[in-house]
């Protein structure tokens, strides 16, 4: 609506033309916020892949998406080839329908989270989830629980596809952090260069199977994840919700799309101003799903705490530091049932 025909309606009902301005604003921002906590916002990432195109109103689309609604939005036009999506959803497919001793023979344990994991077998506060999966991630040296990648000898496939894929998101992952830190006023390798020496991400093959019983399970109870953002893939199959205002809302797949949600510690260096969303996956009685997460970490060593430009007197500091390395470990504890008691940013 331009100014002028605002005028005019202004004119026309009898209102103060600067009253109806500031009316007029403020109604504009209270729809927006409502329109961003009821749904997720797509975000078309174009710009960054055109030569010469200016990333400033990408920028404040998702500072918008961050602020102001659930912690969560879609990207599309992401630059990964969809060919090489189609590749990964037949290898992973493959890769859960082979013979359960050949998934055991590279199945985790408590020396190494690297590998396998059962139906069942892994808690969200304290009761199992209705998925079986497959973790791997950056290949450094040993921290903490993360030890080397295991792969499937009978599929070779399988890790070249998934070594692939790993690489492009990594990638995807570095230019939306650069995105996020121009968005909040810092320069756009402020996260690269102090928080990402070495590299500490992985990525998490998803398969929930038919539930038969839904209203007793769920995919992956409530939950935040723990490192700077998420990057998931989903297929078809709803059943990824984020809590909006006490209640679930459906975060929908969308085609060609990729979901991207904040994790704790973008939360506690924005200092609450943009925070990691409670998120569930619900149990499925007649479909089987997939679904692929990327989780985009700062390096074990880094020590985590509020930055000074989300610091002021009305949002003083609100965590101590936080030893990442230290925080990732008993987060891995808490979900493989070996402690029982939720590992939170609330204890900092």
């Amino acid at each position: 609506v331009s100014s002028s025909a605002a005028s005019d309606v202004y004119k026309r009902q009898g209102i103060n033309a600067e009253y109806g301005d500031k009316f007029f604003k403020n109604s504009i921002q209270v729809h927006l916020v409502a329109c961003f906590m009821t749904q997720v916002p797509i975000i078309d990432l174009k710009p960054i892949f055109t030569p010469g195109a200016s990333v400033e109103s990408l920028c404040s689309e998702i500072k918008d998406a961050l602020s102001h609604g659930l912690g969560f939005f879609q990207i599309v036009n992401h630059g990964i080839d969809n060919a090489l999506i189609n590749e990964v959803w037949r290898v992973v497919k493959r890769f859960f329908n082979s013979p359960q001793e050949e998934k055991d023979r590279i199945h985790r344990n408590l020396n190494n989270s690297r590998g396998y994991f059962k139906l069942c077998s892994e808690l969200t506060k304290q009761k199992p989830d209705w998925k079986e999966g497959f973790d791997f991630g950056d290949q450094q040296e040993k921290h903490g629980l993360d030890g080397e990648n295991q792969w499937p000898e009978s599929d070779p496939e399988f890790k070249k596809v998934l070594d692939c894929y790993f690489s492009e998101v990594k990638l995807l992952c570095f230019k939306l952090v650069e995105l996020i830190s121009i968005g909040l006023g810092l320069p756009a390798n402020h996260i690269e260069k102090n928080y990402l020496k070495k590299s500490f991400s992985f990525m998490r093959l998803n398969h929930y199977p038919v539930c038969p019983k839904p209203d007793e399970s769920l995919g992956v109870g409530q939950h935040t994840d723990a490192g700077i953002i998420t990057l998931l893939l989903q297929d078809e199959i709803q059943g990824l919700q984020v809590q909006n205002q006490g209640s679930w809302l459906d975060v929908p797949p969308v085609e060609g799309a990729i979901v991207v949600n904040i994790g704790d510690m973008l939360q506690v260096w924005t200092n609450d101003r943009y925070k990691a969303n409670l998120h569930r996956v619900t149990a499925n009685p007649n479909r089987e799903r997939y679904s692929i997460p990327f989780f985009f970490n700062p390096s074990p060593d880094a020590v985590i705490d509020p930055w000074p430009c989300c610091i002021d007197e009305a949002h003083p500091v609100k965590y101590r530091p936080i030893d990442f390395g230290h925080f990732r470990t008993r987060e891995q504890l808490v979900t493989w049932q070996t402690m029982g008691q939720r590992f939170r940013l609330i204890s900092f």
